[in-house]
């Protein structure tokens, strides 16, 4: 739990615990008196059919969901949905011998769950929460002695997937980052930004989504963002006023 609390999480840093919780649970099931019935069976085999089947109906209809209804969409996440489906009927239709026989029923059919879910976001979603091929993007410009800054909040997203060698800057406010710019036309900065059209995608090195997709974070060189301040206005937001001075160029941001 204390672990789940850190906000740039990592697979390994939760993941020495599995074996502690895998005994853990095994001796409280071996305790535990089984009392599951073919009804239990039953309708956790309803449960799981109705959540897949349902699930793959009713979200293209639900406002605001037609971008995630669209990307499960494919026929990978239709053969996962369908998975799902298939495993509840079986737990409908067949007639478990006993109460073990209904445990070891129900626990494969979550295995199957599991597996199925699990297939659905890699196919679907994890590519929106995969920051390894920016973080490579970084290392490889650091290797050729370029700076890189972070517009905002870092939360550590690409030093360990980089294994990047130097800290990146942290600009927390318009007056650093227009000085950074200025200081560094040849280096690099990252912005998170909402999606703001296809000038964002052209003039950037490099963008991603970034922790699903309404976010997209990009790789831009400076001299690209200190030639249109309305452009670099566009990405980080805000209304207040910032005089922007560059070599050659003044401009007023607001």
């Amino acid at each position: 739990a204390f672990l789940s609390l850190v906000s740039a999480k990592q697979p390994h840093y939760i993941l020495p615990v599995l074996p502690a919780a895998a005994l853990i649970l095994a001796r409280l099931l071996a305790d535990a008196p089984l009392r599951l019935t073919a009804l239990d069976q039953r309708l956790l085999g309803g449960v799981l059919t109705l959540l897949s089947g349902l699930a793959l109906a009713i979200m293209p209809l639900v406002p605001g969901t037609g971008k995630w209804a669209a990307a499960i969409a494919g026929p990978a996440c239709l053969a996962a949905g369908l998975a799902v489906i298939a495993i509840g009927l079986f737990l409908i239709l067949r007639t478990p011998a006993n109460a073990v026989s209904a445990a070891r029923n129900s626990a494969y059919a979550l295995i199957g769950l599991v597996l199925a879910t699990y297939a659905v976001y890699r196919t679907a979603v994890a590519g929106f929460y995969d920051m390894g091929t920016l973080a490579a993007q970084l290392s490889e410009r650091q290797a050729r002695g370029a700076t890189i800054a972070h517009w905002g909040k870092y939360s550590g997203d690409f030093q360990f997937l980089g294994r990047l060698e130097q800290p990146l800057s942290i600009l927390m406010n318009r007056a650093d980052l227009a000085e950074w710019l200025s200081a560094h036309p040849d280096d690099y900065v990252v912005i998170v930004y909402r999606a703001k059209g296809q000038k964002a995608e052209d003039e950037a090195d490099f963008t991603h989504g970034y922790r699903g997709r309404r976010y997209r974070v990009g790789l831009w060189q400076a001299s690209k963002l200190t030639a249109d301040p309305s452009f670099l206005k566009s990405l980080i937001g805000g209304e207040s006023e910032t005089l922007w001075t560059y070599p050659g160029h003044t401009a007023v941001y607001r």
